[in-house]
Parts: C-alpha cells; structure tokens; sequence
C-alpha cells in the first residue's frame, strides 16, 4: 500500500516536468516547421536552373546550371556585341572595336582597352600589361585606368588585362597575341584570387552569377612542368550539354569547383533548408589555402609565363591586394616566394594608408590605380636605366 502511495507521490511530483519537456519539443519541432516553410517560400528563391538560394548564398544541395547557361550563350550568339567574345584559345577575350553595356570601357582593333591603334614596330618604350579585371581596371573610366597613369607622356602602354581571368588565360594571352608587339616590358598582375581561377574548367562552376558562360584552358602540373587540357576550349554551342551531363563528363577530372557530393551529400539533414542555411551562413565553404601554396600551380604558371617572357622582354610582377587581402594576406608565403625569386612590385604599404573608401570600389578607384602605376614606374625606370647604361657601364675599369 505505500509503495503504490509512493508511486503516485512520484509521477505527481515528474508530471510537470515532463509536461514542459512534452511542450518544449513540440514547441521546438512547430518552430522548426514555421522556419522550414518561411526559408522555403517566403525567404528563399529558385533560379532558372532550380538552385535554391537565400540572399546571396547558393543552397545545397546544388542544381548543374545548364539552363543559365544555355540562354546566355543563346543571348551571346544572337547579340554579336558584347564586350567579351569567346575565344577557343583562352576561353574568351575583349571584342574588338566594342564598347560595354555601361560604356566605360572601349576596344580597338585588336580587342585590348585603348581608345588608340597600336603598330608591331615603335620607337618608343612599349610595356605590355596582363592579369584580370584589376589590370583591366574595371569600374573606372580609361582616364583613371592603371594604363593611363603609367603611360602619361612617357611611354607606350598596351593594356591586355581582360575580367575574369586566371594567371594561365594571361600567360596565354601574351603567348598568342602580347609576344606578336614585342614589348620592351612585361607586367604580370598578381592579383591572389586568380589562383583560384586557374583550377577552373568551366566559368560557371566558379561564379555561379558570372555572365561569363564559357569554357576556359587549364594548366595541370606533370613530371615535367605544366601542361594544358580543354585546349582549344569547348565550341559554346557544346557548353550547355556538357553541364547538363557534367556528373559523368570526362571534363569533372578538371573542374576544381565541382563536387558530385555538393549535388548529392549524403547527409539526409539536407533535405531540410535550415541545414543548408545554416551551413551557408557560417561559411562551410571551400578556403583559398589550397591555392595558395607557394610550390603550387599558381606559382608554376607565373614563374613559367615570367621565364617564356624574359626570352624577349624584361619582366615585372605587381602585387594587386584587393580589400579583404590588405586585411587578410593568407597567401604570404607565395607571394614570398615570388619575391625571392622575381623582380616584384609590391604597392601594399602605399595603399594600406589610404582610406579604403578613396581607393576600393568593388576594384580599384583611380587613385589606387595611379598609386599602383607609380610604384611600377619606379621599377621601369630602374631597367631602363640599367639597358641605357649598359652592363658594364659604372663599373670599376681594371688598372
């Protein structure tokens, strides 16, 4: 009898514990289910190709975006006048005698920016640019461009920088068409995030908001050095349905940017939203340090365009930081490396004591392209003075 008495003392007493265990779980699990839904359809997207998104972010799993692509190479063809124009040797380059939709940059005949023609010969001093965006000088007029502040009244700039290039397309870039004018100088940009870049086949895999829809050549490091695949680059009318079969295209071999398991993890936690949000939010995402390695493929593709270069030209390296890098400089010991073993120009401590307002937007404003050019100046003047001179000019003559 008392232990019955006990017993019913004893659940009396755990009754309301549970019963707010009981309420704290469905509470939860309604909670759960109202942010399911509001992620689902009040906060998230569906682009064409199906990708879920929030915000900025893309959502796993992902979705192959071959429908994107297909309209915008559709869109490309049909239109005739964009200001990139797909090229089988280097994914794609600048249209010649274009314009951009925004018009700030301007081609001319040989599809460089210039509002000038150049000839193969010159008597004047030619140094020849190439790298991205950033030598390109994107978001400025050619005015405030990192060309024209190097080329004020002094010598013959001829600017081959090109969006959304990789170290590799710019080696290629001068190999079929830089070398052909002879500069007397080569720069070479290195900008980090092109590192990244030349571990990509395809443009979309990479960014997937690019309107980039095309293919581009890849460098891969053998027993003996580098050598290149997708060369020449896949025919665009071809692109889309390479992407749409891209989990058994022989081309995944080479897509740094394409995981199977991003399309199909295995979690079964993915099939709720909140995960993927969750995971996009806290930045689950492949890092830079891969490469970024000083002995990697970033570095055997500049020290090869460096060396190829050096046969006909002197060569300069420029360092170009973008914002998050005058912060976050992970990529030191390469850049090290490079230092060690080529002549660079490195507008770091020049820049870090701007206002990054006066000098960033998303480039470079053209204060910090006149910055940049004026460091590169520096290094110029210092070859030319050294080829006026001579090699044994200034030397101590033997008595």
């Amino acid at each position: 009898m008392g232990f019955k008495t006990r017993s019913k003392q004893s659940l009396s007493t755990h009754r309301p514990m549970i019963r707010n265990i009981l309420v704290f779980t469905a509470s939860s699990i309604l909670s759960i289910f109202m942010l399911e839904f509001a992620i689902r359809y009040v906060i998230g997207t569906y682009d064409e190709d199906g990708q879920f998104r929030v915000l900025n972010w893309t959502i796993r799993p992902l979705v192959l975006p071959h429908k994107s692509i297909k309209r915008e190479i559709e869109h490309y063809v049909s239109s005739n006048i964009s200001y990139l124009l797909s090229d089988e040797n280097l994914g794609w380059s600048i249209r010649p005698n274009s314009e951009d939709s925004k018009g700030l940059y301007r081609s001319n005949s040989i599809g460089i920016r210039s509002d000038r023609e150049f000839e193969i010969e010159t008597d004047s001093v030619r140094i020849g640019l190439f790298g991205d965006s950033f030598v390109h000088s994107d978001d400025v007029v050619y005015d405030e461009s990192l060309a024209h502040f190097l080329e004020i009244n002094r010598w013959e700039v001829m600017n081959f920088g090109v969006p959304g290039y990789g170290n590799d397309q710019a080696y290629l870039r001068w190999k079929y068409q830089g070398r052909e004018f002879r500069p007397d100088i080569v720069v070479i940009g290195f900008q980090p995030e092109n590192c990244l870049r030349n571990h990509n086949l395809i443009r979309k895999f990479y960014s997937r908001d690019t309107i980039i829809p095309f293919s581009k050549p890849r460098f891969i490091e053998t027993t003996e050095g580098i050598s290149v695949v997708n060369f020449p680059t896949i025919e665009i009318s071809k692109i889309p349905a390479v992407v749409k079969e891209f989990h058994t295209s022989p081309y995944r071999q080479y897509e740094e940017f394409y995981s199977y398991e991003n399309y199909f993890p295995e979690n079964p936690l993915y099939s709720l939203r909140i995960f993927g949000v969750l995971e996009a939010g806290l930045g689950h995402r492949q890092s830079r340090g891969g490469f970024l390695e000083p002995d990697g493929l970033c570095y055997s593709i500049i020290s090869q365009f460096y060396r190829d270069a050096s046969q006909m030209s002197d060569v300069v390296i420029v360092h170009l930081p973008t914002d998050r890098d005058l912060d976050h400089m992970d990529y030191g010991p390469l850049l090290d490396r490079l230092k060690h073993d080529f002549q660079v120009v490195d507008p770091v401590d020049h820049l870090r004591v701007e206002e990054r307002e006066t000098i960033f937007v998303n480039h470079y404003t053209g204060k910090a392209n006149a910055i940049i050019a004026e460091n590169i100046r520096g290094a110029v003047e210092m070859i030319l003075k050294e080829v006026t001179r001579g090699p044994d000019e200034g030397e101590p003559s033997e008595q």
